[in-house]
């Protein structure tokens, strides 16, 4: 069992049968997260934070605390720009179409649309556009600083970034795409910082100087994906700054955080339509809709003693543990292990964190219920 921060708690009481499920944010908890990961980095460092499913509101109350965001759809940078015009948004992901590039270059000619490109093919599909259209793209390009004989890292253990950075001869092959006279401006290179505590981002730039040097950027930008130690507490409060080395001098260094658990996705409450035991084992039925984040740990319950009005007992499972499984799905594709509960019963939600909803096909989601914006 996990608990519910305190507005999503009262939230959650006050809800309609008919509203269900829906995605509940906390925004002023978004912005303590955010504001305790500006304080653990020095000032001279830039601030990204990731939005990758930005929900009403998410993205202006975030700006004062960031540089910029980081975005994996074209809707999700449409709302940022549209909330925070001006603001660089990146929009990040593997295997963007030509339609999303295209996308892209047009909202380029009035806002800050960065792209972060993860290969010579998609660097060239880019650079198609922006010269169709006229409008002079930036760019950032993918790369793995690393040296070509290191073996690929372990997925389990590496920390995460939502690329594969680009290696030495797949920048070659972008410089020789782009040529004299390129349509898009390359602003510098994102990679992944070493795995350390805390993470050292001077070899990287030292690495990547060269490559800066080739591209003819005058003044380089680098960005960096790192998990950041001593990050934010359920509070929003963080620790001291983190000592990711110094700033160059005339180049612009970034640090890309990770999403902060729950505080970021937000929470799905959803209805316990039934309770049962089968084979010996507790098992409780919810309405479907948006999946638990990966990393979530579990699922709290919202008591809701207002809702039954059945002739009947109402049923109940009682302290013991309990498998939550989604309508239209068995035993086997229940997506949360065995969770011990006081007590559960038909008409009480589930809330768990949820997963950012699937850019493809990008289907009607739950509603999405904004708490702290007045």
């Amino acid at each position: 069992m996990i608990e519910l921060p305190k507005r999503v708690h009262e939230h959650a009481l006050k809800l309609s049968p008919e509203s269900l499920p829906v995605c509940v944010h906390d925004l002023p908890l978004m912005t303590g997260h955010a504001r305790a990961l500006r304080a653990l980095l020095p000032g001279a460092f830039d601030l990204y934070l990731p939005l990758p499913d930005p929900p009403p509101g998410a993205a202006g109350a975030l700006a004062p605390h960031t540089t910029g965001f980081l975005v994996e759809t074209v809707p999700a940078l449409r709302t940022v720009l549209r909330e925070c015009p001006g603001r660089r948004t990146v929009l990040t992901g593997a295997g963007k179409t030509a339609a999303d590039l295209e996308s892209v270059v047009a909202d380029a000619a009035r806002a800050e649309a960065v792209v972060l490109a993860d290969s010579p093919g998609e660097l060239r599909l880019l650079e198609h556009s922006a010269r169709r259209a006229g409008y002079p793209v930036g760019v950032l390009l993918s790369a793995d600083p690393s040296p070509g004989d290191r073996a690929e890292p372990d997925p389990d253990t590496a920390p995460g970034a939502p690329w594969a950075g680009m290696d030495a001869a797949a920048l070659v092959e972008c410089a020789e795409v782009l040529g004299a006279d390129p349509a898009v401006r390359v602003l510098g290179f994102a990679a992944t910082a070493p795995v350390g505590r805390p993470p050292d981002i001077a070899a990287p730039v030292e690495a990547l100087r060269p490559w800066s040097s080739m591209f003819g950027i005058s003044a380089p930008e680098y960005a960096f994906t790192a998990a950041l130690p001593g990050a934010p507490d359920a509070a929003g409060v963080g620790r001291s700054p983190v000592p990711v080395g110094r700033a160059p001098s005339g180049e612009r260094v970034a640090i890309l955080a990770s999403a902060p658990g729950a505080a970021w996705s937000g929470w799905f409450l959803t209805p316990v339509l039934d309770v049962k035991h089968r084979r010996g084992r507790a098992y409780a039925l919810v309405a479907a809709g948006r999946s638990p984040a990966p990393d979530a740990a579990g699922f709290a319950v919202v008591p809701r003693d207002d809702v039954w009005d059945r002739p009947w007992n109402r049923p109940e499972l009682v302290d013991e543990p309990v498998t939550v499984a989604f309508r239209g799905s068995g035993p086997d594709t229940a997506r949360f292990p065995p969770a011990p509960v006081e007590r559960l019963r038909p008409g009480d939600l589930v809330a768990f964190p949820a997963a950012p909803s699937d850019p493809a096909p990008r289907t009607p989601g739950p509603q999405v219920h904004c708490l702290g914006t007045g």
